[in-house]
């Protein structure tokens, strides 16, 4: 459930969070891609770096 203000009126709507895994280099394209495929006008894209993890999983992040 999500509750915010859009354009000075208050919603209370159902919504789902969907998390993505990529590279740094490319967030930028990863970005653009689903401005461009996302119905709303101002979709939350948000981006932080790993600071640790499993280094066999994280080449392989890489590699893919």
């Amino acid at each position: 459930k999500s509750v915010y203000v859009w354009k000075n009126q208050k919603h209370n709507e159902p919504e789902v969070l969907v998390m993505g895994k990529t590279t740094q280099k490319q967030f930028e394209k990863l970005k653009k891609q689903i401005k461009h495929l996302h119905p709303y006008e101002l979709p939350e894209l948000i981006g932080w770096p790993i600071a640790d993890g499993s280094s066999d999983y994280l080449n392989w992040l890489t590699k893919n």
